[in-house]
């Protein structure tokens, strides 16, 4: 029976010294996860008031940049060029190149090509003279614009549409009306059909009216 005893004791011993060693252990690891945690803690921390900080200083550069001579200058230069598009904007219709399909290339002059074209929103057959000087001087651009005023405000039968006209960075174009028969040169070189007197009599009268109505 003592024999008996003695084994049990010496296993319960073995069994609390196992117990405490595996206690040891369990607070070994949840000591180091906790300074795991109290690392990333200190970690996040530390970025987010760095976080702030660069925010401090963004706002202070971006109010500081706001508030810079040369750079109020050039948003009044913005505002000075918005007016003059403004300007621009009641002489004539402005169309952008997003509405505007340019299809086969039907003539070239000295410095404009033409295409057939569409007018998207008004689904129109239309012709697109694309002006090849690309970069417009003030000047070439006033008489450009001026010229355009002026065809737009006439409204004749004897006399080319001009529907409105697109000026954006590298694209500078005039949107017309499209004439089928193409230009009078074309159809006056043609030899079928054979013009009779009677229609060239015609011809030389629109041509006249429509001299009349543009420079009176």
């Amino acid at each position: 029976m003592t024999d008996l005893n003695l084994v049990l004791n010496i296993n319960s011993l073995c069994d609390h010294r196992q117990d405490l060693d595996e206690q040891k252990k369990n607070r070994a690891e949840l000591s180091s996860k906790l300074d795991d945690i109290t690392l990333k803690v200190n970690e996040q921390r530390r970025e987010s008031l760095d976080l702030s900080q660069t925010l401090k200083e963004l706002n202070q550069r971006f109010n500081s940049l706001y508030e810079n001579p040369q750079i109020n200058s050039l948003k009044n230069d913005k505002s000075t060029e918005k007016t003059k598009i403004d300007d621009e904007a009641r002489l004539f219709l402005h169309i952008p190149s997003l509405d505007l399909r340019q299809e086969e290339c039907i003539g070239q002059g000295g410095f404009a090509d033409i295409y057939c074209g569409t007018w998207i929103s008004h689904d129109h057959c239309i012709a697109i003279k694309v002006i090849r000087i690309q970069n417009l001087t003030d000047d070439i651009r006033k008489e450009f614009l001026n010229e355009i005023a002026i065809m737009r405000s006439i409204r004749y039968d004897h006399i080319l549409t001009v529907f409105g006209v697109c000026i954006e960075p590298g694209y500078n174009a005039l949107v017309v009306e499209y004439m089928k028969l193409g230009s009078l040169f074309e159809v006056l070189q043609k030899k079928n059909p054979l013009l009779s007197w009677n229609n060239r009599w015609s011809i030389v009268l629109q041509i006249t009216k429509g001299i009349l109505i543009i420079y009176i």
